[in-house]
């Protein structure tokens, strides 16, 4: 029989009576209440009476369990049975998916037949690391005392380069994300790590030929870069592993405006060609009004490259600094007019 009202709490009573035809008879009553105090505070009583063959035990259990934000739990607890006393507290931390910490701290105090009381207690600490996880223990068992340190990790071999890992149960995956260092990875949209410094990350404890989900936190991806998708479903056999590469590129871009200076006049290098060579392949381009042009997906260093018409041609090297931001500007690149040829020499930029 029971009853509930929210401001109230549960209050829940029950009774039983075992009558055999053979054997102890026994009877029961117990009543438990529960109420949720403030906050995540939680209230819990409960009273028993037993009997059977004359011989009565009366028992009483009191608890308030809490949160502490949003991984950690604490406890306290009273029990008393026949009047013999127990006295508990706790607090737990869970463990996180990826890297992180985790503890768990407990005390019990417990009354003997001669009213005196005995301890025992234990002490946790562990880190999962993003090479290992390492766990020290400390327990007291009444009279006897011990210690326990531990540290566990895995090796993986994959993508022709051995990586260090937190232990590897079932299976597990090899991210890349280009070169950028520090990305949240997530596995089930749980965090278990970030890159490194080469953009790699190994993700243990994947499950066996299932789609696990492997995402990414988008806003760690400068804005240079070019982002295809930021989650995937990976299936690997067991004791397997694969490689999960998001094919983030560097979006490299230079802009800047061409010129011709002809009898002392600066003239802009409108609706031309634009040629540049790169590593043996051409990139082929169109300078627009004014003299503007944009070029994409260029990495630093100098290059042969011309500027042409049906009937003129200049030829220059075009020189790309180090890039910081997603477009460098390189300012005005000027040509001097050769009459007696019709091509024309680049200056450099200029203004």
């Amino acid at each position: 029989m029971g009853f509930h009202q929210k401001a109230f709490g549960s209050l829940n009573a029950a009774f039983s009576i075992t009558d055999r035809y053979e054997g102890t008879d026994r009877k029961a009553l117990s009543l438990s209440y529960s109420r949720l105090l403030f906050g995540n505070v939680w209230l819990r009583v409960t009273a028993s009476r037993r009997e059977a063959d004359n011989n009565i035990v009366h028992e009483v259990f009191s608890g308030l369990d809490f949160a502490l934000g949003k991984t950690s739990t604490g406890n306290l607890r009273y029990h008393n049975q026949s009047g013999r006393s127990d006295l508990s507290a706790g607090v737990y931390k869970y463990p996180p998916r990826g890297i992180g910490s985790r503890y768990r701290f407990s005390l019990e105090g417990r009354e003997n037949r001669h009213k005196d009381w005995r301890t025992r207690g234990d002490a946790l600490f562990q880190y999962s690391g993003p090479f290992g996880i390492y766990k020290a223990e400390y327990r007291r068992s009444w009279d006897q005392n011990s210690y326990d340190l531990r540290m566990s990790g895995a090796m993986a071999f994959i993508g022709d380069s051995l990586h260090l890992s937190r232990p590897i149960s079932d299976s597990f995956a090899l991210v890349r994300v280009g070169d950028i260092e520090g990305v949240k990875v997530r596995h089930s949209n749980q965090e278990v790590g970030k890159t490194n410094e080469k953009g790699e990350l190994i993700v243990p404890n994947l499950i066996s030929y299932h789609d696990n989900k492997i995402s990414l936190e988008p806003t760690d991806i400068p804005l240079e870069y070019d982002i295809r998708e930021t989650s995937k479903y990976v299936s690997v056999p067991y004791r397997g592993g694969g490689i999960t590469d998001f094919g983030i590129t560097k979006v490299q871009a230079v802009e800047g405006r061409i010129f011709f200076r002809e009898n002392g006049e600066k003239i802009p290098a409108e609706y031309i060609g634009l040629e540049l060579k790169v590593e043996g392949r051409s990139i082929e381009s169109v300078v627009g009004e004014h003299g503007t042009f944009y070029l994409e997906n260029l990495s630093p260093g100098t290059f042969p490259a011309r500027i042409f018409s049906e009937d003129r041609e200049c030829r220059f090297e075009m020189v790309i600094p180090e890039m910081r931001g997603a477009v460098v500007n390189l300012g005005d690149i000027i040509c001097e007019v050769r009459e007696d040829i019709r091509t024309y020499s680049a200056d450099g930029p200029g203004s």
